[in-house]
């Protein structure tokens, strides 16, 4: 069993906060940092170098032009 938060205060206090409660509640719960929020900080910082700005604007128009390409068949088939 565990639990993913993000590293607030709030969320990770062993003493008030969502962690303690937890462990309260189901005492085998393994407290670990969530990968997602992880990921996502790293990625906040990284964006401040350029060229990892460019790439991730490039893999959301790549992206937006898969998902419109599948709406435009879905739509193109019901004609």
């Amino acid at each position: 069993h565990g639990q993913g938060c993000d590293g607030c205060v709030s969320m990770k206090g062993h003493i008030s906060g969502v962690q303690a409660h937890m462990i309260k509640v189901y005492p085998q719960a393994v407290y670990m940092l969530c990968a997602s929020h992880v990921l996502n900080l790293v990625i906040a910082h990284a964006s401040k170098v350029q060229a990892v700005t460019n790439g991730i604007g490039t893999i959301k128009e790549v992206i937006r032009l898969i998902r419109d390409s599948a709406k435009l068949i879905n739509i193109q088939e019901k004609c």
